[in-house]
């Protein structure tokens, strides 16, 4: 009886304590937002001694794009009436594929990060230079990969993972300190007790951190006309095939995890499902449009890395125009590449960009870049458009591979036209929590 009496006077102070040091709102933490920079500085130098660091020109716009469409939530540091701000992006040299962000709002990207999501294909030697596609801005499917790497990154500093991690091993010590001791063993005991929890926060965390990153980079290309949530998928679908081949796909850090590359593929993929409200569905790498089994719709070598990563980005951005409920054929434009991507010279004349320009639900103008035609005029295109779904698919034998793509991408809409209040008010519910178990 003397026990359990204790045992309640234990739990009741530890309660208490957690009640009396944990901070007093959702937005507060043990730390400040001054406490942060100077960690987050100081981790920054030792990096910067570690590694050579710069600006380069293909983050900075990267990070003004996200910046200028996601203002609301996200500034500079130093901007008045902020005391928390992000700070540019940097290029780090070092070989190893991976980005990181430090508390203060600094976000360093790696050559080897760069080197994978610039290569043609996966099977080429990816650190090799001479295989490597130039980067530029009218590669929209490179840029948006590129893009949800610098949104994860800046998804944990406006998430403030390094201060919410902090307070959870502020709250585990002063529990540990709570719990008394009589003799060495129990104090080893406590002691090892305490480790156990921090580990196991760090890893309970470490999943969904990294999950909730995943989906601020979606939230932030979502609202770039040229940035696709698909491109979440194209970055994990390059991960996973560069681990596969170097065999580290099921190397998970224990303290410290992501989930694995695969996993978070078929997460990024089931988002365009969720947008689309289940008018797109993945069936592993194949799509199935309106129940309709579709194969490799988008008229490339079933091989072909690229064509597969094609599809991620246009069924990305059709999911995001479905989401808003702007998935119309009259919202179709078109507009020479040269007029959109002047500012790098990218863009050619001979080909053709196809936006989707529309009022959403939520009130606001939406505008996302469908897909870049090459060497294909508007008026082919607008040609097909004006053609109903069933005799474009029926000259599709005598079209070009870039018209038949079109072709693929126009009646996917004419589709989701014609059942569009079926779709409308479907939800797709996506059980995480059960994902989540599997992974730990």
């Amino acid at each position: 009886m003397t026990n359990m009496k204790n045992m309640k006077k234990i739990a009741a102070a530890i309660l208490a304590a957690i009640t009396l040091s944990a901070p007093v709102s959702a937005e507060a933490h043990y730390l400040s937002s001054r406490q942060e920079k100077e960690i987050g500085n100081k981790a920054v130098a030792d990096f910067q001694a570690e590694y050579a660091t710069w600006e380069d020109p293909i983050l900075t716009y990267i990070q003004n794009r996200i910046m200028a469409f996601n203002s609301d939530k996200l500034w500079f540091y130093g901007t008045s009436g902020h005391k928390r701000g992000l700070e540019r992006v940097l290029r780090a040299r070092t070989n190893e594929v991976n980005a990181v962000s430090y508390g203060g709002g600094q976000i360093f990207v790696y050559d080897g990060m760069f080197d994978l999501l610039a290569t043609r294909e996966l099977g080429c030697a990816y650190s090799d230079k001479y295989y490597q596609n130039p980067w530029v801005k009218s590669d929209i499917y490179q840029m948006s990969s590129m893009a949800a790497v610098v949104g994860h990154e800046i998804g944990h500093w406006e998430n403030e993972d390094m201060l919410r991690q902090h307070d959870k091993q502020m709250t585990t010590r002063i529990i540990a300190s709570l719990i008394p001791v009589g003799n060495v063993w129990a104090a080893l005991g406590v002691a090892a007790g305490s480790n156990l929890i921090n580990a196991f926060n760090s890893r309970q965390m470490g999943f969904r951190t990294e999950q909730q990153a995943d989906e601020k980079a979606m939230e932030y290309c979502e609202a770039v006309p040229e940035y696709s949530i698909g491109g979440q998928a194209i970055c994990e679908y390059r991960t996973y095939m560069w681990k596969r081949a170097n065999g580290t796909e099921n190397h998970v850090d224990w303290l410290h995890p992501h989930s694995k590359s695969a996993k978070r593929l078929e997460r990024a993929l089931k988002e365009q499902e969720k947008q689309s409200h289940g008018f797109f569905a993945w069936k592993g790498l194949n799509v199935t449009i309106d129940n309709k089994p579709q194969g490799n719709i988008m008229g490339f070598d079933d091989n072909s890395h690229t064509g597969k990563e094609r599809e991620f980005y246009v069924f990305g951005q059709l999911a995001t125009s479905i989401k808003y409920d702007f998935c119309r054929e009259r919202n179709l434009e078109f507009q020479p590449a040269n007029e959109v991507f002047v500012s790098d010279g990218s863009g050619s004349a001979r080909d053709t960009v196809v936006w989707m320009r529309g009022r959403g639900t939520d009130g606001k103008e939406h505008l996302k870049l469908v897909d870049v035609y090459r060497n294909t005029s508007a008026q082919k295109l607008k040609a097909i458009l004006a053609m109903t779904p069933d005799e474009a698919i029926g000259k599709w034998e005598t079209m070009s591979g870039e018209e038949q793509n079109f072709v693929a991408v126009r009646c996917s809409i004419a589709w989701y036209e014609k059942d569009r209040m079926k779709y409308k008010y479907n939800e797709v519910n996506i059980d995480e929590t059960q994902e989540e178990a599997s992974e730990g």
